[in-house]
């Protein structure tokens, strides 16, 4: 219980700001393991088309597996991560900012702890357009950055 009246309208804003800092985040990761999964979705209809041509696609076949996998793993961590609640469990008034603190914590580790994975997938894909590009015996050259920042 918090007597001071502002003390307590902040620990209340603070969790609310929690949980919005939470659910913006998981829905910007969601938004990111579907991009990833459209990629893969081109990646495999290329490979499909490669291996109907005669090409040798277990490499690429081996690395969509991964990345698929990859992206389930994320994909099921950003939704249990997006049910999350963040409220601050306050023993007394005195230690109103450490536990806050150990909240808030506990949200950035959490939010991390994902993000590895997205960012996991994230490779595995991209090692799925590079053993594609291989198979098909393209090579990946990326274009240089104009002056604003945007490729051509």
């Amino acid at each position: 219980t918090i007597r001071d009246t502002n003390k307590k309208a902040q620990s209340e804003k603070l969790n609310t700001t929690l949980n919005d800092v939470n659910t913006k985040r998981t829905a910007t990761l969601l938004t990111n393991i579907s991009r990833l999964s459209e990629i893969l979705t081109k990646v495999s209809s290329r490979a499909a088309a490669a291996k109907a041509a005669g090409k040798d696609t277990s490499k690429v076949d081996a690395a969509i597996a991964k990345a698929q996998t990859d992206i389930a793993t994320a994909k099921t961590a950003i939704l249990a991560q997006a049910g999350k609640q963040y409220t601050a469990t306050i023993t007394s008034e005195n230690s109103l900012k450490s536990d806050m603190g150990k909240t808030m914590s506990q949200l950035q580790a959490d939010l991390k702890a994902v993000r590895d994975l997205v960012i996991a997938a994230q490779k595995s894909v991209s090692e799925a357009v590079k053993a594609l590009a291989s198979a098909l015996g393209e090579s990946l050259t990326t274009k240089p950055a104009t002056a604003s920042g945007v490729r051509k």
